[in-house]
């Protein structure tokens, strides 16, 4: 996840603060088993988070119907190499096992990030509005996709 921040710095198109990424920040998550990480032969190339609920960007939905996903972050020597297919695919089996409906991701307005979303079939929902930053909310219907 730091070094995703640290790129994204880097080329002008900062999501997160370096400190967000702290050891410390990150045991919540971990002992809450959010915190999911893909391997490929033994090395990390990808992160993410999937959250229970999340109060602060949709806050008009009703709990225990989705599950969210946030800080989707794939190594730079693995981008464009269907990691973050393959974590979104997986976090879509949780939903279903965890009995939800939805998967829901947000980002800034960056096209190519909402070209991934909308490929995999995730629907453009609205945008809200979190402190001086607007996000856009998508999300799937993962037990029928045709109707998100």
């Amino acid at each position: 996840m730091r070094s995703a921040t640290q790129w994204l710095i880097e080329i002008g198109e900062q999501l997160w603060s370096i400190d967000e990424f702290k050891p410390e920040k990150l045991i919540p998550w971990v002992q809450n088993r959010e915190l999911f990480l893909a391997y490929l032969n033994g090395s990390i190339i990808g992160t993410m988070l999937l959250l229970w609920e999340d109060p602060t960007i949709w806050p008009d939905k009703p709990p225990n119907e989705a599950l969210y996903v946030h800080k989707l972050c794939v190594r730079r020597d693995h981008a464009g190499q269907g990691v973050s297919d393959a974590m979104l695919q997986f976090a879509m089996e949780a939903v279903v096992k965890s009995d939800r409906q939805y998967l829901r991701i947000d980002c800034d307005e960056r096209p190519k990030l909402c070209a991934l979303y909308e490929r995999l079939g995730f629907i453009r929902h609205s945008t809200f509005r979190v402190g001086s930053l607007d996000t856009i909310r998508y999300q799937i219907n993962v037990l029928n996709p045709s109707n998100a």
